[in-house]
């Protein structure tokens, strides 16, 4: 496993047109990917077939993005079986409420229990903010309640 192929594995959604050295020298420099931490399901051969990044963001609060997965391993649920197995991780470290920002349709984030956060707490155009475990009308309904910053 090496940090080029993870990275790689979201060139083709995530590069905006960046030449591959360039696109992966921003995810080297990424302060962003440094504070995360990558988790990896591999096969058997040692070949990575899915990987994401969670963020802490506060006490019980967490994040994940950067779910990607190679094209060659695409659509055989290895995304879906890293999320489920992060989720429960997260759990056990205390998660009440998981976000994340999707990019792809939200339908595959809301079979894994996300609920689409309500429009006026949209502030991507690009990327739908979702969140896991607390209720959506709790979390929401709080004085302070503010959807994070795109992590």
């Amino acid at each position: 496993m090496t940090w080029t192929s993870i990275y790689m594995m979201g060139f083709d959604v995530w590069s905006d047109g960046k030449h591959r050295d360039q696109y992966l020298e921003q995810c080297r420099s990424s302060t962003k990917y440094k504070r995360g931490k990558w988790y990896v399901l591999n096969t058997k051969d040692n070949e990575i077939e899915s990987s994401l990044i969670t963020y802490q963001l506060a006490s019980g609060t967490f994040g994940i993005g950067s779910i990607a997965t190679p094209p060659e391993f695409r659509h055989q649920g290895f995304a879906t079986q890293l999320v489920q197995e992060i989720l429960s991780i997260l759990t056990i470290e205390g998660a009440k409420v998981v976000y994340l920002f999707s990019d792809i349709k939200p339908e595959f984030y809301e079979r894994h229990g996300f609920i689409r956060l309500p429009e006026r707490f949209q502030n991507h155009k690009d990327s739908l903010c979702m969140a896991w475990g607390t209720p959506i009308e709790e979390l929401t309904q709080q004085p302070s309640f503010a959807p994070p910053a795109y992590f």
